[in-house]
């Protein structure tokens, strides 16, 4: 009898050790599983994003190049006429405070007129940099603010009646 008790204290340890080793490695799969996730839907938001402001920069660019006049009124407001009658304004927003505490949110409105009827307005969230509007002579520099930069940090735009009336590059646009 003696003989059957040990064997079965030798299963009984040998079970606890394989509950401790399931118990460890579902943890360790729930921390990384967690993990797995939260970088996944950063990516996510991530792409979004640059989707987003792909976007916003071509009509951006598009708005710019057909521009009869351009002005800026503070660095978060611009107003391009487009021909005597039709005109886009865009304004950076600032939107409220995140309520977990994160990184302050901004958003970018275009607003597109013929006279004074609205034609179109749209917005789109910025979620980490903030976009300002000044000029440099006849070019447009839209610059972005945060901690994200990278290498886009400014972009310069061009009006199609500076560079055909030879205001950028100096050039004869013949």
């Amino acid at each position: 009898m003696n003989r059957h008790a040990r064997q079965r204290g030798y299963l009984l340890v040998e079970l606890l050790g394989v509950v401790i080793l399931a118990i460890a490695f579902l943890a360790i799969s729930g921390l990384v599983l967690k993990t797995t996730l939260r970088v996944t839907r950063d990516a996510q938001v991530g792409q979004e994003q640059h989707r987003i402001e792909a976007r916003v920069k071509k009509i951006l660019r598009a708005d710019a190049w057909a521009a009869y006049e351009i002005r800026v009124g503070d660095d978060a407001t611009l107003l391009i006429r487009q021909n005597e009658e039709r005109s886009v304004v865009w304004q950076v927003l600032d939107d409220d405070p995140p309520a977990d505490g994160g990184p302050p949110t901004h958003s970018i409105r275009r607003t597109s007129f013929d006279g004074r009827t609205k034609l179109d307005e749209r917005t789109w969230p910025l979620q980490h940099d903030r976009m300002t509007f000044t000029l440099d002579g006849v070019v447009l520099v839209v610059t972005r603010d945060g901690a994200s930069l990278g290498p886009e940090r400014e972009l310069r735009l061009y009006s199609q009646m500076a560079v055909f009336s030879g205001a950028v590059g100096g050039g004869d646009a013949r």
